[in-house]
């Protein structure tokens, strides 16, 4: 009986076992198969079944949880972020109404007395009627009327003040403005350790470097005459004028306290006292020689400038006590008066004006004591601060007492 292939269709003879033309199988063999001889069941093991889906997935979780241990490591170890938010924040909580009462003499002109009614210039002071013309357009002064003088004198140009001087008068002094404040921080740098006394064992305090914009909060409107500006603002040291207000900047720094940044006056007397602490402790275990001593150590001196924001406490128009002169000198008041005004003192950041001669300085300040060296002088004057406003020198046979000029 003929076979016919099922792959191909061809006919073969009965009993072939491969097709003649495509050479396929045409039956299955037969294969006898002796039964094995009976023995004790195998145990079966369940292996897991691969999946790459699955370990993909299992991949991912452990490569998500690791990322998250190491964020929370480093979250841990750093810095909370020194945005402008936060540094403004922490300035004005730190320094609170300091600004206005540090920068405000800043913005005040003594150049002469403007308590004087009327205020006389001579009528060949080109530079004073400059002046006082410049102050007639800001409404200050009325135009010049020329006057007789004493004694056949020259004549001379009388001005007279006018209700809008009184606004911006401030005792002898004019003054742009009455209140300052921080606008904002800029100039923001990365976080770094800062050493506190510049030794080589000096602490150290993890520090970001920034700048204050200082603006005032209400700025003469005279001001934003240009032509009043112009002979003004040159007098305003370290002030510009922007946007109808009058700014500054001024370098600070901020430290981290208990994982915030932190700046100001009190957080300075705290790391002065965790210092002072620190050293005496290495004293007291003989790790380190004990810091020097006597005025200016270097630890407030070195914190007060780490921290500062561009100025000290000496900055304005300061008159001698004239009744306190007049009794340690044993004259009476009135010679009292005359020597005090001979001394009248003007500091600004850089530099002090005494006599009418102004000369570059440096201030150092350790707590309530401010010491002032003329650029090219060995040594300097010593004030101690009684409050804001009232200060004590040593002149060397006596000691005087300063009051500011508001």
């Amino acid at each position: 009986m003929a076979i016919f292939c099922t792959k191909c269709g061809t006919q073969n003879e009965d009993g072939a076992a491969f097709c003649d033309n495509c050479g396929a199988a045409l039956r299955a063999p037969t294969v006898a198969v002796t039964p094995a001889p009976a023995a004790s069941p195998a145990p079966v093991v369940t292996l897991p079944t691969f999946s790459p889906k699955k370990a993909l997935i299992a991949g991912a979780a452990l490569c998500a949880v690791l990322a998250v241990a190491g964020g929370v490591v480093y979250f841990v170890n750093q810095p909370p972020a020194a945005t402008p938010g936060t540094l403004l924040a922490a300035a004005k909580a730190g320094f609170g109404d300091a600004f206005d009462k540090k920068y405000q003499p800043t913005l005040c002109i003594s150049n002469m007395d403007y308590a004087a009614s009327p205020f006389n210039a001579a009528q060949a002071d080109a530079t004073t009627r400059t002046w006082l013309d410049a102050l007639v357009k800001a409404g200050l002064y009325s135009p010049a009327v020329e006057v007789a003088a004493a004694d056949f004198q020259p004549a001379l140009a009388q001005y007279q003040p006018t209700p809008e001087l009184a606004k911006w008068r401030k005792g002898r002094s004019l003054c742009a403005a009455h209140h300052v404040d921080i606008a904002e921080v800029t100039d923001i740098q990365k976080p770094a350790e800062e050493s506190i006394t510049g030794g080589a064992d000096s602490p150290k305090v993890l520090a970001v470097k920034a700048s204050f914009v200082l603006q005032t909060t209400d700025t003469a409107p005279w001001m934003a005459t240009a032509e009043v500006r112009d002979v003004l603002l040159p007098q305003l040291s370290g002030w510009t004028y922007q946007d109808a207000h009058l700014q500054r900047l001024e370098p600070s720094q901020f430290g981290l306290r208990e994982g915030k940044w932190a700046t100001g006056m009190a957080y300075v007397a705290e790391l002065e006292q965790q210092v002072k602490a620190a050293r005496r402790n290495q004293k007291a275990d003989g790790s380190t020689a004990a810091a020097s001593s006597g005025l200016f150590s270097g630890i407030g001196a070195s914190l007060s400038n780490l921290f500062s924001f561009g100025g000290h406490p000496l900055q304005g128009t300061w008159h001698m006590d004239a009744e306190a002169m007049g009794k340690s000198m044993g004259v009476g008041k009135g010679m009292g008066d005359v020597l005090g005004s001979q001394l009248d003192m003007t500091f600004t950041r850089n530099s002090m004006e005494v006599g009418g001669q102004t000369v570059k300085a440096t201030f150092e300040v350790d707590g309530k004591r401010v010491k002032v060296v003329p650029d090219g002088q060995p040594g300097g004057l010593v004030f101690v601060m009684i409050d804001s406003d009232t200060a004590k020198v040593d002149m060397g046979m006596m000691s005087v007492q300063y009051k500011r000029v508001k």
